[in-house]
């Protein structure tokens, strides 16, 4: 009942300290001992003291004594270098402060009055019998009854002492340097799926370690409210850079981006969720994409390019989109790490020409995903600009990914249990990403290493997809999945074979429930419709002085280049048939293109070691595999091409007219200005 003093106390402990000549005892309130301790006072003398008093009237005045119990035992000494209730329970316990017994609750309790008693092997005897005491104290008062005192009394002092729990070092750190020295922040992650994904990094560690491959991160966030279920900046037994956090760390992208790209450009209406996109040999100023896999389809579903993680439909997506607004949407996101503008990333930032953190790309995705749920459940959504409908569909695309085919825990996730997921592999194999998004929870993985050594094994799907699915394994998911949002969608017709908005001209014509904004999108206009013989082997106009019947068919017509690929990968597709040799239709130039250089190109070709000018290859494509194409550089001829149409030029500085020409006559012909050595 004291205000922070106890004049009782102080009176008692004056007369006996004169008696006795001496400082016999004190008089200090807790309160006043919270005052030394939040001062830091080694030394007690008299100005000391009446500072401490002066604090300790002001904490009575304005806390309560819980409060002040509270900060008390979150500071007093508890033995050897343990400070603090918390820190005295695991300590010799290895349990939280609510699993105590009473006889260790007791135990405790007056380890702060002599905190050197407590030791292994040092005046157990005195401190069993302070406990022991206390004890009877709590009985006698009705606390505890006789079966609690008894059994209390039995219970031995601690053997040993345990090592303090150690399970989101990271996260301690991460929490530390938000807030500096003084940090208070409070993250409560779930510490049985903390253990469980620790137990799986160190399973995965002694297969990764075999191929030189030692750090990883894990984050695992709620999706509905953000909060952090797991933290795990790194293999807990990793033995090469473990102190290094890989969920704060920045390193390049891969392809992990493209679902953003994809999202806007639906919200926008720029693309339908499986239109075709162009899947070409692309070469834009200088830069030339090249697909995972070296290979090209010519044209392939947007949402299927998604899937499959298609580098040139990005690159040239990207392009349409603008490098600069997609860096401001990606911001909008929260990737922070992106800083410099759009000149220096160029083009390569869809594919890992940026940097990101593990940190910002899971919560950059369990944004989209908490947009996608009731507002009063989700908070911190940042400024996304996207609407729920191109949320919905980017998901809904991202679910149908094939999963890893390795063994693992993954494969016991129910089926029920669906997660929308991306991967991501950085250049030179230095960085696998993967990331999962469901309506219960968000999880983010990275495997690599910390150093940036590259090695085969890094793979975004093998490694990172592998250890996301291990991870969603532990978890029991529910398998709930985003509902639609209806008010953000309508039904359209799309044409089946193109996936633009369908035209007169479309053969199958689909049904779909898609984002409002696409009844904005393009009509398909390579469904064409011809005349042609019975048969369908030739293709006829009106010009034509032909006895045969004739009939009327739509076929898909692509671009020259983009149906070189796309039969490839379409061998049932059916072309549009060559025109009869009876009419007289002209040939038209897109039958054949210059796909590299195009007119008004400027390239700049260096030397080599022995300084000689290098050549460049140029590329053209035709719709009849059989033509045979001719070549000239300024009227002089360089050769011919079946087939694969490439020719090395080595043209000098200046302009030049390269030229092609077919077996029926088409010239098509481009002018481009050859420079020197490029010194940026």
């Amino acid at each position: 009942y004291h205000p922070g003093v106890d004049p009782i106390a102080v009176s008692r402990a004056v007369k006996e300290n004169l008696s006795a000549g001496r400082v016999k005892s004190g008089a200090s309130t807790i309160t006043m001992q919270l005052a030394r301790m939040m001062k830091q006072h080694n030394s007690r003398s008299l100005f000391n003291k009446l500072k401490e008093v002066r604090l300790a009237l002001r904490l009575e005045f304005w806390y309560s004594k819980s409060e002040i119990l509270k900060w008390y035992t979150s500071l007093a000494p508890m033995g050897g270098n343990v400070v603090g209730l918390e820190a005295a329970c695991w300590r010799y316990y290895d349990k939280r402060p609510n699993q105590l017994s009473w006889a260790e609750a007791a135990t405790l309790a007056v380890l702060p009055n002599a905190p050197s008693l407590i030791h292994v092997n040092k005046n157990r005897n005195r401190l069993e019998q302070k406990r022991n005491r206390l004890l009877h104290q709590l009985y006698n008062e009705e606390i505890i009854d006789s079966l609690d005192l008894e059994a209390s009394l039995m219970e031995p002092l601690p053997e040993r002492l345990y090592n303090l729990p150690n399970q989101a070092p990271h996260l301690l750190q991460f929490l530390k340097q938000q807030g500096g020295s003084n940090s208070n922040n409070t993250i409560a992650i779930e510490s049985g799926i903390q253990r469980s994904v620790a137990d799986q990094l160190n399973q995965l560690y002694l297969e990764w370690s075999q191929n030189e491959v030692y750090n990883a991160g894990v984050l695992i966030l709620d999706t509905k409210t953000g909060a952090v279920l797991s933290y795990h900046g790194n293999i807990p037994t990793t033995e090469k850079e473990s102190a290094v956090d890989m969920i704060q760390a920045r390193r390049s992208s891969g392809s992990i981006l493209k679902p953003f790209l994809y999202a806007h450009m639906i919200n926008e209406g720029l693309i339908t969720p499986s239109e075709l996109v162009w899947d070409i040999p692309t070469y834009i100023a200088g830069f030339n994409p090249n697909n995972y896999n070296k290979t090209y389809s010519g044209a392939t579903p947007a949402d299927e390019a998604l899937q499959r993680s298609l580098n040139v439909p990005a690159v040239r997506m990207l392009q349409s989109y603008g490098i600069e607004k997609f860096l401001h949407r990606l911001r909008g996101h929260g990737l922070k790490t992106l800083s410099f503008d759009g000149d220096h990333y160029g083009l390569s930032l869809i594919l890992g020409g940026g940097e990101v953190s593990l940190w910002d790309i899971a919560h950059a995705y369990r944004n989209i995903g908490a947009a996608l749920l009731s507002n009063n459940e989700t908070k911190d959504k940042g400024d996304i600009a996207l609407s729920k409908a191109a949320i919905y569909q980017t998901l809904e695309a991202l679910k149908g990914l094939s999963r890893p085919d390795e063994e693992g825990n993954w494969q016991l996730m129910d089926s029920r249990a669906p997660l929308a997921w991306k991967t991501g592999t950085s250049y030179g194999h230095r960085d696998a990403w993967a990331v999962g998004v469901s309506p219960e929870v968000t999880i983010a993985t990275w495997v690599g290493n910390a150093d940036g050594e590259g090695r085969d094994g890094i793979i975004g799907t093998s490694t990172a997809g592998r250890l996301l699915f291990n991870v969603a394994g532990l978890l029991n998911l529910e398998g709930t999945w985003f509902d639609p949002p209806y008010e953000e969608m309508t039904y359209l017709r799309k044409c089946h074979h193109t996936g633009w908005l369908a035209s007169p001209n479309c053969p199958i014509v689909d049904t779909t429930y898609w984002p409002i904004v696409s009844e904005r999108a393009q009509v398909c206009l390579h469904h064409q419709t011809h005349f042609v013989t019975a048969d369908g082997n030739y293709r006829v106009d009106g010009d034509c002085e032909l006895s045969e019947a004739i009939t009327t068919k739509s076929y898909l017509s692509l671009p020259p280049l983009v149906s070189h690929y796309y039969k490839r990968s379409h061998p049932d597709w059916e072309v549009t048939p060559p025109v009869h040799d009876a009419c007289k239709s002209s040939s038209s130039k897109s039958s054949m293109e210059l796909v590299y250089p195009l007119s008004g190109d400027v390239i700049y070709l260096p030397s080599d070691l022995n300084e000689e000018r290098q050549s460049i290859v140029a590329r053209a494509a035709h719709h009849d595999s059989k033509t045979t194409i001719y070549w000239y550089l300024n009227d002089l001829y360089l050769g011919s091409t079946k087939d694969f149409h490439s020719m090395a030029i080595m043209p000098s500085v200046g302009i030049h007219k390269i030229s092609i020409v077919d077996d029926k006559g088409l010239i098509i012909s481009s002018s481009i200005t050859i420079n020197g050595d490029f010194n940026p």
